[in-house]
């Protein structure tokens, strides 16, 4: 504690319930506790961590263009290696080798897919467009850190490494997506109106 140092043992039902060592206290970890003798402390609970000092996971990169976008894009060559909330700093490169001044955008994927909810972009070039002019290259930077509730999820205890992918796509084949995308959506509720209102029984 912040006023004595105390011999800590933990209560059997914590002990059983432990599947890893994670799940045993740590340093730096805050614990309910009683005490049970002089300087003897049982520990009850162990509250949820903000940092997992002891966890950490590997990051890796990919890139790729739709067919229509004539740029060079790359992804980092080495992973990166971090604790669970500390923050990750990672430079894609782009290149328009073209005579062209071009605009894309970039999408982004995470795999596994259940570890995308908990792999959280404080500031990324797929938050706006780029654009580069004709030979120009440029260097674009992704901020980011692995939200520490992941810690939390028994699901996610096998996640060791997670693979951040991006996609560039010229400006005007983004809009074309998205309009397309947008239609589907728009057939979709149709077609589901138009059951609808074949199921609604006669008389009705």
């Amino acid at each position: 504690t912040t006023e004595n140092e105390y011999d800590a043992e933990i209560i059997g039902n914590l002990r059983f319930s432990a599947h890893t060592r994670s799940d045993f206290p740590a340093v730096g970890d805050w614990v309910a506790i009683s005490e049970y003798d002089e300087d003897k402390v049982l520990i009850h609970h162990i509250f949820p961590r903000n940092t997992i000092i002891e966890r950490q996971v590997t990051v890796r990169f990919d890139a790729s263009r739709n067919r229509q976008m004539p740029w060079e894009f790359t992804a980092p060559d080495d992973a990166v290696r971090l604790k669970i909330g500390e923050t990750g700093l990672a430079f894609y490169k782009a290149h328009n080798p073209t005579d062209e001044t071009l605009t894309g955008t970039a999408t982004f994927n995470v795999t596994p897919q259940k570890a995308g909810y908990y792999f959280s972009k404080i500031d990324c070039f797929c938050f706006v467009e780029q654009t580069l002019a004709p030979g120009e290259t440029v260097d674009m930077p992704v901020t980011f850190f692995i939200d520490p509730e992941i810690a939390e999820d028994d699901e996610m205890k096998d996640v060791k490494t997670i693979t951040l992918s991006y996609t560039f796509f010229l400006k005007s084949e983004t809009s074309k997506i998205n309009l397309l995308e947008s239609k589907l959506a728009s057939e979709k509720v149709s077609n589901q109106a138009t059951v609808n209102i074949k199921q609604i029984p006669q008389g009705s």
